[in-house]
């Protein structure tokens, strides 16, 4: 009886002193919206084409045929995506498929569609910023290079010419500090692979 009464007042202790550990003092909640309905809509919604291949679907059926002998696709994120290559370039065959915030993952995946299907003879490849941003989650370097490289012989397998552009220097993004007063450094080997994969 006594061991029982032992155990039972052990065990209130133990809950008692894992919920303060739990608690806070003061309430501190993430910013909220008053419609989470809606929000959990928007996130569903956008889960179902997690690639954005929807964004230019429409437009890549109108450029299939007749292809452009001369035609250049220019893939990349925000940079290029702002990139008004109509109004620089009027009458070239350039094709703007930047998407805003879209790492290199996304971007192998839209290579058929937004690339290959439009048979160029060169894509202009301007990525990587937003896998630094962590925008898709964390990315080391040699994921990002392997993505680019897969990028890069998917279009070299169908004949398609593919300069790649160096990333622009990054130290820290407003919404995630990856520095403390510094410029970055690369981990020991970061882009000796992309290097040599660029030379041959």
């Amino acid at each position: 009886m006594k061991s029982t009464r032992f155990l039972t007042i052990t065990a209130g202790l133990l809950i008692a002193g894992a919920a303060r550990a739990q608690l806070t003092d003061e309430f501190i909640a993430p910013p909220s919206n008053c419609c989470l309905l809606n929000t959990a809509k928007t996130l569903a919604d956008q889960l179902q084409d997690w690639n954005q291949l929807g964004r230019y679907y429409s437009a890549n059926r109108d450029l299939k045929q007749p292809p452009d002998p001369k035609r250049v696709v220019f893939m990349g994120d925000s940079i290029t995506d702002g990139c008004r290559l109509d109004e620089y370039f009027p009458g070239k065959p350039y094709v703007n498929r930047g998407i805003s915030g879209q790492v290199t993952a996304q971007m192998l995946v839209r290579m058929y569609p937004d690339v290959m299907d439009l048979k160029p003879v060169v894509m202009v490849v301007l990525a990587g910023t937003n896998d630094i941003a962590r925008n898709n989650g964390p990315s080391t370097a040699e994921m990002i290079q392997e993505n680019l490289m897969a990028m890069t012989e998917l279009a070299q397998h169908h004949g398609i010419k593919v300069p790649l552009c160096s990333i622009l220097p990054v130290s820290d993004y407003p919404f995630l500090a990856q520095q403390s007063g510094r410029a970055p450094q690369p981990p020991p080997g970061a882009g000796r692979g992309g290097r040599g994969f660029v030379r041959q």
